[in-house]
């Protein structure tokens, strides 16, 4: 009678192998594409719109996941540019100009560094569409930030891909364009410093693979409570969201979507805002220590680059936009090895635009903010 349960037992342990070789486990894998993923420092500025696009930033083969059939590409990404300067100075990018460009944007999966379109290039998202407005003439320098927040592209047959599996990569395709340009005039991929040079490591392409691309959607954590109701414009560091996540373990992921608005209606000027993202130790931290960015994949504890853009009295209230992933590289500890929460914390650093603040002038944070974490279990992971 025993050895007939056991000869059972061992069919059925077959059977239920077979089954898990024929259905794998659900995986999932997200990566970014690191520190300075600008490809150029500017592109020319078109009378007609998609006249000249360009490659702007890239996610390399080296960093994206590899694919196959079945799989489900999902991406977000966030690059900053700056309009060019009004009239001649050393700052200048190219020859100056008065009008705001119409940007369009684009997520490509492409066979090389350079693919933007044609048969090297498939669209991941739509081609996005952003007036950068450089008003008034004070605010000109005028710093904008492009978002991406839901892209995503179904691998049905490696056959149609523009690439072999192990050698794609993800492009950002930009164009601009105003009936008034003419030859010279440029937009900044970056940011433009006094002396003309051009800073960039203001964006990031971020990507999260799902094998199959049909998964049950992640535990998400939320908050929308605001930390800080107003931001001091002396450049001070203030976090105005902050969700506190227990439990992080070595293979966690985490995936970051935050948005908040900000008023300048109630200032004599316009306003600096640079978005910070970071995995922290406490709510009110705005560095990551060196011990939590040891326990993460993301640089120095960065969940996304620090960007931002100029809010203005034309365009307030405005709305800023962060995404960002992230990996767990060792379980969330202290040096008594012990378990302890960490924080995604979202914090704000503003000063005036060309102006002088006046005592007891805030930037105010309008209410609804929104933090949204999705956590992937250690055991997804791959």
């Amino acid at each position: 009678m025993t050895g007939a349960l056991t000869a059972g037992s061992g069919k059925g342990l077959a059977e239920s192998a077979g089954a898990r070789a024929a259905h794998p486990s659900p995986k999932v894998l997200v990566a970014t594409s690191g520190s300075f993923s600008e490809t150029r420092k500017t592109i020319a500025i078109t009378k007609r719109a998609k006249a000249d696009r360009r490659v702007v930033m890239s996610m390399s083969p080296r960093r994206l996941p590899d694919l196959t059939a079945g799989d489900r590409l999902k991406l977000t990404a966030e690059l900053q540019v700056t309009i060019d300067c009004h009239k001649r100075a050393p700052s200048c990018a190219g020859r100056p100009y008065l009008f705001n460009p119409r940007i369009g944007s684009q997520l490509v999966l492409a066979r090389g560094p350079r693919a933007g379109g044609g048969p090297g290039a498939i669209p991941v998202s739509s081609r996005h569409l952003n007036r950068c407005r450089g008003r008034p003439l004070s605010n000109r320098q005028h710093h904008c930030v492009l978002v991406f927040t839901h892209a995503s592209f179904d691998v049905h047959r490696l056959g149609a891909l523009p690439c072999s599996p192990g050698s794609c990569r993800v492009n950002m395709v930009l164009d601009a364009n105003n009936r008034h340009a003419h030859r010279g005039d440029r937009l900044v991929i970056g940011a433009n410093k006094p002396s003309g040079r051009i800073v960039q490591d203001r964006g990031r392409i971020n990507a999260i693979r799902l094998r199959p691309g049909l998964q049950p959607p992640p535990p998400m954590e939320v908050t929308r409570k605001r930390r800080h109701r107003s931001i001091p414009l002396d450049a001070t560091r203030t976090v105005v969201l902050s969700k506190r996540l227990a439990g992080l373990s070595k293979g966690g992921q985490l995936a970051v979507l935050a948005r908040y608005r900000v008023d300048v209606s109630r200032l004599r000027y316009s306003a600096r805002v640079t978005t910070h993202l970071i995995l922290a130790r406490s709510p009110r931290a705005t560095k990551a220590s060196a011990r939590v960015a040891r326990m993460a994949s993301s640089l120095q504890g960065q969940i996304a680059e620090a960007n931002g853009s100029n809010c203005t009295k034309v365009q307030t209230p405005c709305p800023y936009t962060k995404v960002g992933v992230l990996r767990m590289r060792r379980d969330a500890r202290n040096r008594a090895g012990h378990r302890i929460p960490l924080y995604v914390n979202l914090f704000v650093v503003s000063n005036p635009k060309r102006a002088r603040r006046r005592p007891g002038d805030r930037l105010a944070v309008l209410p609804h903010p929104e933090l949204k974490v999705a956590r992937y279990r250690p055991s997804l992971r791959g």
